[in-house]
């Protein structure tokens, strides 16, 4: 048995540009498993009443559960803020708890500070997306490519510093998915359960749509299985670039694998810009 569990409604705002301003595929790819209450605006109220002193343990709660079964739970993450100039995207597998944990506390603190939900959101993701040591394997690694220098940068490291401009980060599920408590790493495949496969189809789809002059670069193996049930062009898509993260052991062989390969492939990519 497995339920989604109803979030509330969009409440009515009195000021009506505060809505306008946040685009959200989320909303805009709703229909079937994809509940249009699985937008930030659903959950700006409960952002804003977050403790600053929330501990990663305590962010798993009911009132950010968007959906459960026996096999999986999913979780609102503040997530749904898109770079639409963006020119490089990366794509992970889906958020994990610490990652989960810095954007709700950061989204908590600029909503509590007087700032709009669109530039909480902004906030969160510069500080959340693919943040500690994976973040550090990934500059290593793009640098590796040459993605800096066909961007005009010293290091990637500047995507995540002083040029967010050219950065799109999302995930293939943009809400936590948790496995008895354990961070979603890949399994059951996306395409073998019907709401992780919808986040692809669906969300994952409209988010690369409205990025559409940038390099989507799935990050690992489950990630690049999502990227190909969408509908993007396979000429956006930088194969074969493993998951930053410490725990893949075996990223140093698969980067080296594919490097002179991805290497090309940039180069190409950069004389289309």
């Amino acid at each position: 048995m497995c339920h989604s569990k109803p979030s509330d409604h969009h409440e009515t705002r009195a000021n009506a540009s505060l809505k306008s301003e946040h685009i959200c595929y989320i909303a805009a790819s709703a229909g079937g498993r994809i509940s249009p209450a699985w937008c930030s605006l659903t959950f700006e109220d409960k952002l804003r009443k977050i403790s600053p002193d929330i501990t990663e343990k305590q962010i798993t709660t009911p009132e950010l559960l968007l959906y459960e079964d026996h096999k999986l739970e999913i979780y609102f993450v503040p997530f749904d803020w898109v770079n639409v100039s963006a020119r490089v995207m990366l794509v992970g597998l889906t958020p994990g708890r610490h990652q989960m944990h810095l954007a709700l506390k950061t989204t908590a603190r600029a909503l509590q500070s007087g700032k709009t939900l669109n530039e909480a959101l902004k906030e969160a993701d510069e500080v959340g997306s693919f943040a500690g040591s994976m973040r550090t394997n990934m500059i290593s690694m793009l640098d590796g490519i040459g993605l800096d220098g066909v961007l005009g940068l010293n290091s990637t490291a500047q995507l995540f510093d002083d040029r967010t401009d050219l950065l799109a980060s999302t995930s293939a599920i943009c809400h936590a998915v948790f496995i008895k408590g354990a961070n979603y790493s890949g399994s059951p495949q996306v395409d073998r359960h019907p709401v992780l496969e919808a986040f692809a189809r669906q969300v994952l789809n409209k988010n690369l749509e409205m990025v559409p002059d940038a390099l989507v670069i799935p990050l690992g193996k489950g990630a690049r299985e999502a990227v190909e049930l969408t509908t993007v062009l396979p000429d956006r898509i930088l194969y074969g670039f493993p998951h930053p993260s410490g725990a893949n052991g075996h990223r140093a062989r698969q980067y080296n694998a594919m490097r002179d390969q991805m290497t090309q492939r940039v180069r190409t990519w950069a004389r289309t810009f």
